[in-house]
């Protein structure tokens, strides 16, 4: 966890959505209304320009730039891809419910020029386009361009006042999108910062100062334990067919006793894992400095999987980086294994300036089931000893497992900054 606490913003005012407002939306909100005219037009000139540009207008007098840079748990927004909590229509018209982030963390502190002011009001904005085929389960990814809104949508999280910003050390603060959610289905994410000073909120010229930042689209990591079915010698079993077959029986049970499963032997039956999950920037093991619990899962049974999804500052062909321990050793369940592996996180725009393809369209399937990245947890036992020459002697057989029985995903302990 943080040595330093994160900054929570206090609302200051409660903001009524209106009941005709759909989850994302075009570019009006109560925040924008309270503002003096001026001020809020040089906000929305700033919604409105390309990717990662803020207007001219922000250098000028009593105005400044923010800066906006990953927590410190690398990761901006974090979810449990199994909560279908929120409603939309697809393009058909017919109603849906997807997933969408609530909450989002970021580190903010001011660029340029030195701040003036100390109080004010921060509030960040969330611009995307709609994917209007999406589904929760990915069964419609990639999308086509036909399928992405030619137009942005806009979540606005809830406005709340800070004693002030720095230029270092940079603040951690969770916005709260909670009455104004950023689905998951989206392309082009840029995230925008605003900061009022105290002067400005009463009507008169006070300093405003906006960042922007360019995130990856939300991606969908999935953690399976396909311990259902062993490999050995690169042939995929149930311990159902080992038992009924003598002679694979006798190839595992070592010393002929007729027990199974004894230390030293290769374990067959199905058993629960738990994973706990840490993201970062650069590969651990070469000195990526803290690193910080995001979420666990807890005894996943066989033949299911768990869905985390995330958002990041580094899209394809940008690499990030997942620590996943995992105790998967059935004969101790306080043991633990370290696993560590790089990821490139989904970056479907529409503009031109970026990497404009997902990743691997044709790849994204195991067991049936799509996702992004899976990481998955079986027994592999190589005996044949001309196996173990063989460059790669524990397949993953993601085509070859069958689909699971239950295709909902299992339960998954976010750990909330």
């Amino acid at each position: 966890m943080p040595l330093k606490p994160i900054l929570i913003l206090v609302l200051f005012t409660l903001l009524t959505m209106p009941a005709s407002l759909a989850m994302g939306q075009r570019l009006q909100h109560p925040l924008l209304d309270e503002m003096p005219p001026g001020e809020a037009a040089l906000v929305k000139q700033a919604f409105a320009a390309p990717a990662g540009e803020l207007p001219t207008l922000l250098s000028g007098e009593g105005h400044g730039k923010l800066a906006i840079a990953p927590p410190d748990r690398f990761v901006y927004a974090i979810i449990d891809g199994k909560d279908l909590s929120y409603p939309y229509r697809d393009e058909n018209g017919d109603q849906r419910r997807q997933q969408a982030f609530t909450q989002l963390t970021a580190k903010v502190s001011y660029q340029s020029p030195e701040p003036g002011e100390t109080g004010g009001e921060l509030f960040a904005v969330a611009r995307y386009r709609l994917i209007n085929n999406y589904r929760a389960d990915l069964s419609h990814y990639p999308p086509a361009a036909a399928d992405i809104d030619a137009d942005y949508s806009y979540s606005f999280a809830e406005g709340g006042l800070i004693d002030g910003l720095s230029h270092d050390p940079a603040q951690e603060f969770l916005f709260d999108f909670s009455t104004d959610p950023i689905p998951v289905g989206i392309s082009d994410l840029t995230l925008y910062v605003v900061f009022r000073g105290a002067a400005a909120q009463h009507g008169r010229n006070g300093k405003l100062a906006m960042g922007v930042r360019e995130l990856s689209e939300p991606d969908h990591h999935v953690f399976w334990n396909s311990s259902d079915q062993v490999v050995i010698d690169k042939q995929l079993y149930t311990a159902e067919q080992i038992r009924r077959d003598p002679e694979l029986f006798s190839y595992v049970d070592f010393n002929n006793n007729g027990i199974l499963n004894e230390e030293g032997e290769p374990y067959i039956d199905p058993y629960p894992v738990s994973f706990e999950v840490i993201f970062s920037a650069r590969e651990p093991q070469k000195g990526a400095g803290r690193h910080y619990l995001a979420a666990a899962i807890r005894d996943l049974p066989p033949a299911r999987h768990s869905r985390l999804i995330v958002l990041t500052d580094q899209p394809a062909p940008q690499t990030s980086w997942i620590t996943a321990i995992s105790y998967d050793d059935p004969r101790d369940r306080t043991a633990w294994v370290v696993n560590h592996y790089a990821f490139q996180s989904a970056a479907v725009r529409t503009s031109p300036r970026f990497f404009a393809s997902p990743l691997n369209p044709e790849g994204y399937a195991y067991r049936g089931i799509r996702q992004h990245h899976f990481l998955a947890e079986f027994q592999c036992s190589i005996i044949d000893r001309q196996v173990v020459m063989d460059p790669d002697p524990c397949p993953d057989f993601a085509t070859e497992r069958p689909a699971p029985k239950n295709p909902a995903p299992y339960p998954v302990q976010i750990h909330q900054p």
